[in-house]
């Protein structure tokens, strides 16, 4: 395996059964007018024929680098890409999403004049078949944050301009230096690392040139079978983004009431856990300062009345109930 050391920007893709978009994401990054960079293709114990369309694109490309690896989740495979990225840069890409031609040209000559930003942000636009849409809050001019309370206001706070997830993201490589992704978590474990990203940062810049294009698939780990191991990690991050909201005293209530709702769920859908029971008192010590008329969740106004905790029980016994009566 050759490592390309005089690339400018790392492309770090974990791939997992994506043989029918891999071809997609790869081709819209080589045909970009930017060349100097690498790709990294991390599979990760793909079943179908991903491994083979990674291991054939670094036959053609010396540019592309394969990684294989036994399934260990997306994030031990972003976390093999930081490790053999050479870049100076460094940004993610997921297997069945596509860059959008002149984005990496665009955004590394920002990044060139101006190598005191850390991270940039590009435009993400979702896709779901013929219909485009950018995201939703998303600047019609460029701007730059600077500071880690500014960065988590942009990220989490009520008019939020900064998208949660890793991809569509250019960052300095020297900010993963000492920094890692949990890998306890397979499903909504983009948005819960941003704010530790920034804790590495000083600037932050948003662009208004080129696109990640979120292609929206079905069958997609976002979109598939809601499991109890997605549940549970829906509750670690609604959870972990309530933390870090109180800590910055940014949105909080909003994120209380997400936090509530993500644990009563996974209480009920999981069962009882020590861990979870942790999250729903912790949670109740902040109760009194969530009161408000905001609309909220049915069982978010059952924590309020009673306790998050006493809610949970609740609603898995209701849940137990309504299963029973159905056999």
């Amino acid at each position: 395996m050759t490592i390309i050391h005089n690339s400018i920007l790392s492309i770090v893709i974990p791939v997992y059964n994506a043989e029918r978009y891999l071809s997609n994401c790869v081709d819209s990054i080589l045909s970009q007018t930017y060349t100097r960079l690498e790709i990294i293709l991390v599979d990760d114990g793909s079943s179908d024929r991903s491994g083979d369309i990674c291991d054939e694109y670094a036959k053609r490309d010396n540019r592309v680098i394969t990684f294989h690896q036994p399934n260990k989740g997306v994030n031990y495979a972003r976390n093999v890409g930081i490790e053999l990225a050479r870049g100076e840069y460094i940004t993610f890409v997921d297997a069945d999403d596509e860059i959008a031609p002149g984005t990496f040209q665009m955004n590394m000559e920002i990044l060139t004049a101006q190598n005191d930003i850390d991270i940039l942000q590009y435009p993400e636009i979702g896709v779901h078949g013929v219909k485009e849409k950018l995201w939703h809050n998303y600047p019609s001019k460029s701007q730059t944050i600077e500071g880690l309370e500014n960065m988590v206001e942009a990220l989490l706070g009520e008019n939020a301009i900064i998208p949660g997830g890793l991809w569509g993201k250019i960052y300095k490589r020297e900010i993963w230096k000492n920094l890692r992704l949990r890998t306890d978590m397979r499903f909504c474990e983009d948005m819960i690392m941003m704010p530790q990203v920034f804790k590495h940062a000083n600037k932050f810049f948003i662009s208004v040139v080129g696109a990640y294009r979120y292609i929206w698939h079905d069958d997609s780990a976002c979109h598939s079978e809601y499991t109890p191991a997605k549940c549970f990690d829906a509750a670690r991050s609604a959870y972990g983004l309530y933390r870090v909201c109180l800590e910055y005293q940014v949105n909080v209530l909003r994120y209380w009431n997400n936090a509530v709702k993500a644990c009563i769920n996974a209480w009920s859908f999981c069962g009882p856990s020590k861990e979870l029971k942790t999250y729903l008192k912790e949670l109740q010590r902040n109760k009194e300062c969530m009161c408000s008329t905001v609309p909220v969740h049915r069982m978010v106004k059952l924590a309020r009345i009673f306790t998050p905790l006493r809610a949970a029980w609740i609603k898995w016994l209701l849940v137990r109930i309504l299963f029973l009566n159905k056999i």
